[in-house]
């Protein structure tokens, strides 16, 4: 009797209203996919770096090196006092600007410098 009295049946409008709620829900889940990508994009910077290499050698002188690098961090850091390395370095390269004082670019007896070369 409703339906006669309508211009539309009354499913119609329950079917507008259902895509009404999938088009809102759609526009959500498009926000989150980019919020979602966003994150991923950020995590992706921190993951760690892979060197492949093709023979054992390669691995055992890969090995060598990171073991010779790890010897001269901890080397480095025993003549010197966490609070000195945090007063010192704790804006490094932060700014494009030439830092004065210990750690800059043209400091070649400073820890960054050693420790990137």
């Amino acid at each position: 009797m409703i339906d006669h009295y309508n211009e539309l049946p009354h499913a119609v409008n329950v079917i507008d209203k259902m895509n009404e709620e999938l088009y809102e829900t759609q526009n959500e889940n498009e926000k989150l996919k980019m919020e979602l990508e966003g994150f991923h994009n950020l995590m992706n910077r921190f993951n760690m770096p892979r060197i492949k290499v093709n023979t054992v050698e390669e691995y055992q002188l890969f090995e060598s090196k990171l073991d010779e690098f790890e010897n001269f961090i901890e080397e480095e850091l025993s003549e010197k006092s966490w609070l000195d390395i945090i007063k010192n370095y704790h804006n490094y390269g932060l700014s494009d600007d030439t830092m004065p004082g210990p750690g800059c670019v043209e400091d070649v007896n400073g820890f960054i410098y050693k420790f990137v070369n």
